[in-house]
């Protein structure tokens, strides 16, 4: 995403991907985070996914838990 295409977005009050881990990096950096799981798409629609030094039952708990807060977003 460029910079310009980045400060639209945000004068629009979206949400970024750059935002979202720069609030992430700061809540890290405060002790915050204890474990990190990401799912992104790539501009070329490609799916990826990572995480910390965590279990893949836990990293599997963690995906299922943003799974259902996402739908509750929907109900609100």
């Amino acid at each position: 995403m460029n910079e310009l295409n980045e400060y639209r977005l945000k004068k629009e009050g979206k949400i970024t991907p750059k935002e979202v881990i720069k609030n992430l990096l700061e809540a890290i950096d405060r002790g915050e985070v204890e474990e990190v799981v990401f799912v992104s798409k790539g501009t070329d629609g490609v799916i990826g996914t990572g995480w910390s030094e965590i279990s893949l039952l836990t990293m599997i708990g963690l995906l299922e838990a943003g799974k259902v807060m996402a739908l509750d977003e929907l109900k609100d």
